[in-house]
């Protein structure tokens, strides 16, 4: 049963709000550390759960909080657990991919390896950089994310900006008339 009074028919107060963040904000990153084996994303995404409810206080009630606040951690570790799927299926499917023409001479893998590293180039700044640290340092979002002081959901939102651009790019030169074909049978010849 909650510590609060019973508040049914307005939304949370302040103080009602902030007892409870603190009931229930370590047992919520413990459930999200059971999905996602990541603290500083299970930390971010709790906060975001907690900033959300903040926002809608005033239509949440104190009898249901709990059910909300533990649906909304589920959810969000699904949606970050499919789209962190989404995005290790896509960069081995382009590793797959580019190994995949066992008749593929070394000059042409040397050329396109030479056109993705000048694709990198011409992406901004900041895109490039997130790229290079997450795939080619094996560095974790969050510390890019802290390296460059924005949120671990910029790191991925400059992440898949690169790799569509990058993908894009390689279809462009290396398979011009692709409009025409299957994407999953064009991208077994980049």
């Amino acid at each position: 049963m909650s510590n609060f009074a019973d508040n049914n028919n307005m939304g949370l107060t302040t103080e009602e709000f902030n007892g409870i963040f603190k009931q229930y904000y370590s047992d919520l990153f413990y459930y999200a550390y059971g999905f996602i084996d990541n603290q500083e994303t299970c930390r971010d995404l709790v906060s975001d759960v907690f900033g959300n409810a903040w926002e809608t206080r005033h239509k949440l009630k104190i009898d249901t909080i709990k059910n909300y606040l533990y649906t909304s951690v589920r959810n969000g570790c699904i949606r970050y657990l499919r789209h962190e799927q989404a995005a290790q299926n896509y960069i081995e499917h382009i590793i797959i991919a580019a190994q995949a023409d066992d008749n593929i001479q070394p000059e042409e893998y040397e050329a396109r390896i030479t056109h993705m590293n000048s694709v990198i180039d011409e992406l901004p700044e900041k895109t490039r950089f997130v790229l290079e640290q997450c795939y080619y340092q094996n560095k974790k979002y969050t510390e890019v994310a802290e390296e460059l002081e924005i949120s671990t959901n910029g790191v991925k939102k400059h992440i898949m900006k690169g790799l569509s651009t990058l993908r894009l790019r390689l279809k462009e030169k290396f398979l011009p008339d692709s409009g025409t074909r299957n994407d999953s049978i064009a991208y077994k010849s980049i």
